[in-house]
């Protein structure tokens, strides 16, 4: 990583950039799997270009419990079909959507939470058989890389995004630390085992830029059937904290979700859902 995207304020380093790609290297090779952004707007981009397959199904998935610790999630709900790879976005107001210019209609949205008042999870997004997507060759000069790397040779992840405020990382960081970031590791309270982050800012002066991504990598169970290259991606969540500092329940009853390809058990389900793909009349 080039030190020219490291930024530091105060004992806090995180790297700044308009892009980031996020990789995972292992034994067996080094792979692309996601882009993640910033807009002079102050709107937060999402993206998975890696993937090989730009048929995918959008929609707002309704979550009922199964257990005290699992959701099912139902896909169908105001679901709409694509042939071209579109773009989560996340606004300053939390209006969060899929998107792709002059390509597909702006139809699956939700309500979030604000980037300027707020904290919280962002998205998630689950890759499967990473050793088929687009393998990492060359950095881009005006590009940054987050690594996370693997000494297994593992075939699927989880990526987490969280929104955090940069005063808040300090907070939980020991006074005796000199500095903390661009990566860092946290131990988990149940296992003892330490999770990665990198810190990622947006390079952009806007009104939420007292906060920024903190991002984790970590191995996920192979899904059962899938034996292509996949995603699902989970973003427009609630919101978990005020800026006042009072949390708030986190109660998820719905989620936008974006899998590429489809996960379907019947192809002709899915031609049956609407298009939101523009065709120029």
């Amino acid at each position: 990583m080039s030190n020219s995207f490291i930024k530091q304020e105060g004992r806090l380093r995180y790297f700044s950039a308009k892009s980031a790609t996020i990789i995972v290297e292992t034994p067996r090779g080094t792979w692309q799997i996601c882009q993640v952004g910033f807009l002079p707007n102050g709107h937060t981009i999402v993206q998975w270009p890696y993937v090989p397959s730009n048929s995918g199904l959008l929609s707002i998935g309704q979550l009922t419990p199964k257990s005290e610790s699992e959701q099912n999630i139902s896909l169908l709900y105001h679901a709409r079909r694509t042939n071209h790879k579109v773009k989560y976005s996340h606004p300053l107001d939390g209006k969060a959507h899929f998107s792709q210019d002059r390509k597909v209609f702006t139809e699956i949205r939700r309500q979030s939470f604000s980037t300027i008042e707020n904290i919280g999870q962002m998205f998630f997004l689950s890759a499967f058989n990473i050793d088929r997507f687009k393998p990492f060759e060359r950095r881009k000069p005006k590009r940054a890389y987050l690594i996370f790397r693997s000494k297994e040779p593992i075939t699927c992840v989880s990526i987490q995004g969280v929104w955090w405020r940069k005063e808040g990382i300090l907070q939980n960081t020991l006074p005796d630390i000199e500095s903390i970031g661009p990566t860092s590791f946290t131990r988990l309270r149940k296992t003892g085992e330490l999770d990665h982050w990198q810190f990622l800012a947006s390079p952009y002066k806007s009104r939420n830029q007292h906060s920024l991504l903190m991002l984790k990598c970590i191995p996920q169970p192979a899904l059962e059937g899938v034996i292509h290259p996949a995603i699902i991606f989970m973003g427009g969540l609630n919101n978990h904290e005020t800026m006042a500092g009072r949390a708030s329940s986190v109660i998820h009853r719905e989620i936008m979700v974006a899998q590429y390809p489809p996960l379907l058990n019947d192809q002709s389900d899915f031609e049956r859902i609407p298009s939101i793909d523009f065709v120029p009349g």
